[in-house]
């Protein structure tokens, strides 16, 4: 892999993560579609090389008829959020927790693809209690119960479902994906222990074991779903180390899984690293290490899908739930959810699924605020994203530079021939004037902030200068 993008490595911790010149009164920037661009002090960053794929490599892929953009909650949230989630313009959700035959229903009816995210258990009581290894004798037990969870579901969500019996006219849109368990290398799956290499090895053990029964349970009987495995937990780096350790016990696991799934969650922005005692941390870094597993065992090809990760934002923005130092402004964290989803874009990952449609398990990151309803920053800034980009395709990277600015160009719908180039742009460490150079004899129309409003530009010498910062910007090519 070229090592050519220049990320930031935050060094003096997440609560002076853009400190400075950050908005408090978002509502009305976002009435008027204005942006005021934060700062951060300076000190706080150091520039290191990031193991990004080539530009020409991404955009040769052709990318799914489904474009990146998802959220993930439970299936509560989209019966609330329907009109909401529709809005913003969402393809693809992740659902978790347990079955909920209405919210499917309702996913169904709205066209929506649906990732179900299955443990063991009817409610949210089973799955804190039947729902862990914990409750059964042993492993082989788990694991029966756990396939006689996805032959329920798969027969009756799933191609060709039951539920397809009364309800013909939605055949054309069932389940297609389901993930095999929520980040099973915590204790979501196995209860947390005193000695915690002991509990990681028994976690990777069984994991190994679970996977291959459901994938070949699964293709057997109900051969059009696609398998997703791991749903690993990225916080510090152990969806790394689980994915590792689970290829390492069964190195032909890869034949039991269609698609690999992580959550690469970090309170840096998406382009950055995070330096941490035992190391260091990115988005991108992450990626590198999975892929680097993956091609050690033959797997080079597998599709990498980002099914949770988000940034929670402060109380005074209108979290509902007490701080804590890696929350963030408001609109910083709008920022970061645009720019991980072009992160993703440029690492050719094909779904990034945002936590979360509202506030959940006392983690600010809520597109829509559960007490009113009320759209936040992120909300807006996603829903103009998707309006820009609707299927998005990288066509180059015109800037990845050791001064921290990004711009990237994309095709905005590569199924559409005549649809327009848009570059997305923006500066990591500072706001200021950005100067980005322009694709050979090309102009913009428009200069667009991250919530849609038009900003003035200078065009000379091939370049385009205009006032940026960490906020993202879209430069609409003539």
């Amino acid at each position: 892999m070229k090592k050519v993008l220049l990320g930031m490595f935050f060094i003096f911790g997440s609560a002076l993560l853009f400190a400075a010149g950050d908005p408090g009164n978002w509502r009305e920037l976002v009435k008027e579609k204005k942006v005021i661009q934060p700062e951060t002090e300076s000190g706080e960053w150091k520039f290191t090389p990031q193991p990004f794929p080539t530009v020409e490599s991404i955009a040769a892929q052709t990318p799914d008829e489904i474009p990146l953009y998802g959220v993930y909650h439970w299936g509560g949230e989209y019966i609330r959020f329907r009109k909401e989630i529709k809005a913003v313009g969402w393809k693809t959700y992740r659902m978790g927790g347990f079955e909920d035959e209405k919210a499917l229903v309702m996913a169904m009816e709205d066209g929506i693809e649906i990732m179900m995210t299955l443990q063991i258990g009817k409610t949210l009581n089973d799955l804190r209690t039947s729902g862990k290894r914990n409750a059964y004798k042993n492993d082989r037990d788990f694991i029966e119960k756990y396939l006689q969870g996805l032959d329920e579901f798969c027969g009756k969500y799933g191609p060709n479902g039951s539920i397809f019996n009364k309800r013909p006219e939605l055949a054309k849109n069932p389940v297609r994906y389901i993930e095999i368990w929520n980040e099973p290398n915590f204790q979501y799956m196995i209860a947390d222990k005193t000695d915690v290499k002991k509990v990681q090895k028994e976690r990777d053990l069984l994991y190994a074991e679970l996977l291959k029964a459901a994938y070949v349970f699964v293709k057997s009987k109900y051969p059009k779903m696609m398998v997703v495995g791991f749903g690993a937990g990225g916080a510090s780096a152990d969806d790394k180390r689980f994915i590792g350790n689970v290829h390492a016990i069964n190195p032909l696991i890869g034949n039991y899984y269609d698609i690999l799934s992580t959550h690469p969650y970090t309170v840096t922005p998406p382009m950055a690293g995070r330096v941490k005692k035992w190391g260091a941390y990115s988005v991108a870094g992450g990626w590198k290490g999975i892929q680097d597993i993956l091609a050690k065992y033959g797997y080079g090809n597998k599709p990498i899908w980002y099914t949770e990760v988000g940034w929670p934002i402060l109380t005074k923005d209108g979290g509902n739930f007490k701080d804590k130092p890696e929350f963030l402004p408001a609109m910083t964290a709008a920022g970061c959810v645009t720019k991980m989803y072009i992160l993703s874009a440029r690492l050719g990952v094909k779904r990034v699924h945002i936590m979360s449609v509202s506030d959940a398990d006392n983690y600010n990151s809520g597109f829509f605020n559960r007490k009113d309803g009320e759209w936040r920053p992120s909300a807006y800034a996603t829903q103009q994203l998707i309006k820009l980009l609707p299927r998005p395709r990288i066509l180059s990277a015109l800037s990845e530079e050791t001064g921290g600015l990004y711009a990237y160009q994309f095709k905005s719908d590569w199924t559409k021939k005549d649809s327009k180039e848009v570059v997305i742009a923006w500066q990591e460490q500072k706001s200021g004037d950005l100067n980005v150079c322009l694709p050979s004899g090309r102009k913009i129309s428009q200069l667009l902030n991250m919530f849609g409003g038009e900003e003035k530009f200078a065009l000379q010498d091939n370049k385009v200068k205009f006032a940026g910062g960490p906020l993202p910007s879209y430069l609409v090519l003539e």
